[in-house]
């Protein structure tokens, strides 16, 4: 079984949560997508979808905050199997913030990136239904200071196994995500 793993909102796939994940998880495969363009982000997520399908049809996609919320929208449209800590539920909403602090730096790399109104608005056709018929994990930080855990938790109540933790929106406890992967790829 393969695993991709999609990183958050100005990170990439060297965050410190993927290079851990990598160490533990053989063959974990991630990319840097385009965060701030949506129409990008989904045509190299769908891209990195496919071409792994094609070589695996057992795939896991799992994802934090804007990754998890993109996990979500690709395990529903390929049917997957998905772990999702802390998602965006609408990425147009809370990104809107973003906005405010434009240019923003990222986490990782550095680069400096503009992001605007219409880069929020972009990712509204993309905020779709969430369906129950998907085998899912959510994990949730009850100390989120990004997303409002409670919000997440009404959204998927019955459509998935709903993880609550004590962690903040930076899940720290590493060992215990990939012991969540490895449980959902055994499922």
């Amino acid at each position: 079984m393969k695993v991709i793993y999609l990183h958050g909102f100005n990170s990439d796939s060297n965050s410190t949560t993927i290079k851990s994940l990598r160490s533990s998880i053989p063959g974990l495969i991630s990319i840097s997508y385009d965060y701030i363009n949506a129409d990008i982000a989904f045509e190299e997520i769908n891209s990195l979808v496919e071409k792994t399908l094609k070589t695996d049809a057992d795939l896991l996609i799992a994802g934090t905050s804007l990754g998890g919320f993109w996990a979500n929208y690709f395990a529903q449209k390929f049917h997957l199997r998905c772990v999702i800590v802390n998602p965006a539920l609408h990425p147009s909403i809370s990104l809107r913030k973003a906005v405010e602090i434009s240019p923003i730096k990222n986490y990782n790399s550095g680069e400096e990136r503009i992001f605007t109104y219409e880069n929020a608005d972009d990712y509204k056709k993309y905020e779709v239904e969430i369906i129950p018929d998907i085998s899912r994990v959510i994990v949730l930080g009850k100390n989120d200071e990004v997303i409002d855990y409670r919000n997440t938790e009404e959204a998927y109540r019955s459509k998935g196994n709903i993880i609550l933790t004590e962690e903040a929106h930076r899940i720290e406890d590493h060992a215990r995500i990939v012991r969540i992967i490895e449980e959902a790829m055994a499922f």
